[in-house]
């Protein structure tokens, strides 16, 4: 339900040719002109050599105006990796759209839960976005350094789990 206007006769929301403006600021970029609700399949991604087995692939987003809202949960592993390409660096592909791209921007992401992802006690996972691409990257780090990319081998176990959620803009 919108309500157009309030007993005192004073705007609340209005229909405009560029979406629903609300108070008396019809301006374009005031207006709520993009609203979309969806689900999207992630995948593992480690490059040639490497070949993932699913058990689940779910994601959900919510996108209004340049803002996606996303959460997934993904459960799978390294089924094959041909000689040499343990060392692969991981990402979770398939965002619904792509990040904006900006040579300084990567939205940080939470990894809210991971299982059987073989990393070392004092190591740490964390994750962001790529810019201008629909990817996201895995990084292990260790008592701040750099960190390192989250490699095909670390993920050969059956299953391994990861939830990960995050906002972006397009």
């Amino acid at each position: 339900i919108i309500r157009i206007s309030n007993d005192f006769d004073t705007t609340v929301a209005s229909f405009t040719p560029d979406g629903l403006a609300f108070g008396s600021d019809v301006a374009a970029a005031n207006s709520l002109d993009d609203y979309e609700e969806g689900t999207f399949t992630p995948n593992f991604d480690a490059g040639g050599g490497v070949t993932f087995s699913y058990n689940h692939q779910y994601g959900f987003y919510t996108k209004i105006g340049n803002t996606v809202t996303f959460q997934l949960y993904i459960m799978g592993h390294a089924s094959s990796i041909s000689g040499g390409n343990e060392g692969n660096g991981v990402v979770i592909q398939g965002l619904p759209y792509t990040i904006q791209n900006h040579s300084r921007y990567y939205p940080a992401f939470t990894i809210g839960r991971t299982y059987n992802v073989q990393i070392n006690d004092n190591k740490r996972l964390y994750s962001y976005g790529d810019s201008n691409t629909t990817d996201i990257r895995l990084i292990q780090e260790e008592n701040d350094t750099t960190g390192s990319v989250l490699t095909a081998v670390q993920l050969d176990r059956s299953p391994c789990l990861m939830q990960v959620g995050g906002v972006y803009r397009v």
